[in-house]
C-alpha cells in the first residue's frame, strides 16, 4: 500500500477513535423517560420497531413508590476532581443497599442500584457508592444520579423520585 494511502487510513481510524471517545459508553439502558400511561400493545410494538427491546426487559419509566418516614431511602452525592484525571463521584444514601447480586430481579424495598447521567446521556449503572468519571466536557455539565430498584424502576419516596441533579463546571 502506498504511504499516502496508509496515512489516510490511519487518520480515518484516529477520527473514529476520537469520535467514539467523545460519546459515553452505551450500557444498554436508556435515559429515564415516560411516554405517559401504561405500556400498550402499540407502545411495545413501537419500542420493538425502534430497537428498544431492552425496554421490555426492564422499565425505567416505572416509578416504584416507597413510603415516606424516618427509614425511607435518601440520596445525595459529591463530585470531586480526581488528583490524576477525571472526577470521583461518591453516592451517599441512607435506608438503601446496593444489591448487584439482585439486578434484573424482583423489587425489594430499600435495595437496588444507581444510574448516572451526564448532560442527559446515561453514563453508567452503578452497584456501589463510588464511580470514577474519566472526564466531563469543558464548561458546565449536569450530573444526575437516580436510585433504581432491582427491576430498574426509579425509586421514589412520598411520590418524589430519588433523583438528584447538580451542575458542575469542568474547565480545560
Amino acid at each position: 500500500m502506498p504511504a499516502s494511502r496508509l496515512v489516510v487510513a490511519g487518520a480515518g481510524c484516529l477520527g473514529v477513535l476520537l469520535a467514539a471517545a467523545s460519546v459515553p459508553f452505551n450500557t444498554g439502558d436508556r435515559a429515564p423517560h415516560s411516554h405517559g400511561g401504561s405500556p400498550s400493545a402499540a407502545h411495545v410494538e413501537h419500542d420493538a420497531m425502534h430497537g428498544h427491546a431492552a425496554q421490555a426487559a426492564h422499565d425505567h419509566g416505572r416509578v416504584v413508590s416507597l413510603p415516606a418516614g424516618p427509614g425511607a431511602p435518601t440520596l445525595d452525592f459529591t463530585l470531586t476532581r480526581d488528583p490524576v484525571a477525571g472526577w470521583n463521584l461518591h453516592i451517599e444514601t441512607t435506608g438503601f443497599r446496593f444489591a448487584p447480586e439482585s439486578v434484573n430481579g424482583a423489587h425489594v424495598p430499600g435495595e437496588g442500584h444507581a444510574h448516572v447521567y451526564v448532560n442527559g446521556a446515561k453514563l453508567a449503572r452503578v452497584y456501589g457508592p463510588w464511580l470514577h468519571i474519566p472526564g466531563l466536557p469543558a464548561g458546565d455539565s449536569t450530573v444526575t444520579v437516580t436510585l433504581n430498584a432491582n427491576d430498574h424502576g426509579t425509586l421514589a419516596v412520598g411520590g418524589e423520585p430519588l433523583s438528584l441533579t447538580r451542575t458542575m463546571h469542568a474547565g480545560r
